[in-house]
């Protein structure tokens, strides 16, 4: 499962109820939290892979900033 946001695919998992999002570290990506995502049927879990981690494509922008 993916989101595209401005022309970048974004791999995410989710499943459950009350929402909870794990981001993971540097250098590791959305595997880190395997063990939480499922936990208990109480939450709707998201895990995702920033941006060149993982399952989730880099960009051509060279740089990110606030702007």
């Amino acid at each position: 499962p993916t989101v595209e946001t401005d022309r970048i695919e974004t791999y995410s998992r989710a499943g459950g109820r009350a929402p909870i999002v794990f981001v993971h570290a540097l250098f590791v990506n959305a595997t880190q939290w395997d063990d939480q995502v499922h936990v208990s049927a109480e939450y709707t879990t998201t895990a995702y892979d920033l941006r060149g981690h993982g399952r989730t494509g880099g960009s051509d922008r060279s740089a990110c900033d606030v702007e």
